[in-house]
């Protein structure tokens, strides 16, 4: 019989690449309407690295990619569409990062954040939540990524305990800090990790 420990330990290892981020816990920083989102962003953590390039096309459309890599072999570039099919240890998953042209200006990107993941044991991973990208620090020199409210939830499609019926979602924040690496759109490899 699977304990409540090995429950909670397949959970993980669906958001392992989710909520191995400490830097959720932080407060998002004020805006500022200095500096310009255009170029590329990075962040790294202990066994994580994210990475955002914002971009306006000719007719002013906001475009942004994401790049997400963990120490778990978890690696995600959602390329300029914003959207992107993957396999994360055998399972199937999708990120979708889409952008809301008409609530988006040179201050702030608002986007949609959708993440499913598939998992052992017919499990699945569901995040959804609205994402406010906007620059901070005194020179707009940062870049804050925020999904607030983030909707999570890990529903197991086989569950062999009572306690794995429970597929309750949850709610919390996902805040990414990013620094300005370069002005220009740079390959993932340039980026001085």
């Amino acid at each position: 019989m699977i304990r409540p420990r090995t429950a909670l330990l397949l959970a993980g290892v669906l958001l392992a690449p989710a909520t191995a981020v400490p830097a959720s816990a932080q407060e998002p920083p004020q805006p500022t309407d200095t500096g310009t989102f255009l170029g590329t962003w990075a962040r790294v953590e202990p066994g994580q690295r994210q990475a955002l390039q914002v971009r306006r096309t000719d007719d002013g459309r906001w475009e942004v990619r994401l790049y997400w890599w963990t120490s778990e072999d978890f690696l995600v570039d959602t390329g300029w569409t914003g959207a992107v099919d993957y396999r994360w240890r055998g399972h199937a998953g999708r990120i979708a990062l889409e952008v809301d042209q008409q609530a988006s200006d040179g201050s702030r990107i608002r986007a949609r954040w959708s993440r499913e993941q598939d998992g052992e044991r017919a499990s699945h991973l569901s995040e959804q939540g609205p994402v406010e990208i906007y620059r901070a620090g005194q020179r707009g020199e940062k870049l804050a990524f925020v999904v607030d409210p983030l909707r999570l939830s890990v529903e197991v499609g086989e569950p062999i305990a009572p306690y794995e019926l429970d597929a309750r979602e949850r709610t919390t924040r996902r805040v990414w800090i990013m620094r300005k690496v370069s002005r220009r759109l740079i390959g993932w490899d340039e980026i001085p990790w």
